[in-house]
C-alpha cells in the first residue's frame, strides 16, 4: 500500500512505489504437534487440492505414527477422499467431523472434543 504521508525536501513531491496489483501468494502448511512443528511446506502459489494431497502424500504422512488425530478445516482441498484415506491408513482413528471453525465459535462441546481425542489415544 501506499503511505498516504512522508517527508520531502521542501518543494519538491513525495514520491512512492506502488506494486500495481503484481502479488504474489506463498502458502505455508504445517503440522502442529503439543511439543513442536512438523512436516512443514511452503508452495509458491494458492493452494488447491493437488497440491495439498502432494504435501499430505510426501511431508504428512510419514511424520505420522498409528493413534494420530488430525484436525482438518472445511477448506475444499481438505475434503478429498484420497486425502482421507491416505492420513487414514497410516492408523489416524477415524472420528466425528468437527469443523475448526466450530471449533473457533464454540459450538463443539469442549469436554466432548477432549473426551474422543483421548478415547482414541487410548485404544
Amino acid at each position: 500500500m501506499t503511505r498516504l504521508r512522508g517527508w520531502a525536501p521542501k518543494g519538491e513531491r513525495l514520491v512512492d512505489k506502488v506494486p500495481q496489483g503484481k502479488w504474489k501468494t506463498a502458502t505455508f502448511l504445517a503440522a502442529l504437534r503439543n511439543d513442536r512443528i512438523d512436516a512443514p511446506c511452503l508452495f509458491d502459489g494458492p493452494i488447491n487440492g493437488e497440491r495439498f494431497r502432494a504435501y499430505v502424500d510426501q511431508f504428512l504422512v510419514p511424520t505420522l505414527k498409528p493413534g494420530d488425530v488430525v484436525i482438518l478445516d472445511n477448506l475444499g482441498s481438505h475434503k478429498g477422499k484420497a486425502v482421507r484415506k491416505a492420513i487414514r491408513d497410516v492408523g489416524a482413528p477415524k472420528g466425528k467431523q468437527w469443523s475448526l471453525v466450530d471449533v473457533w465459535r464454540k459450538r463443539v462441546d469442549y469436554p466432548e472434543l477432549k473426551a474422543a481425542v483421548q478415547n482414541q489415544a487410548a485404544s
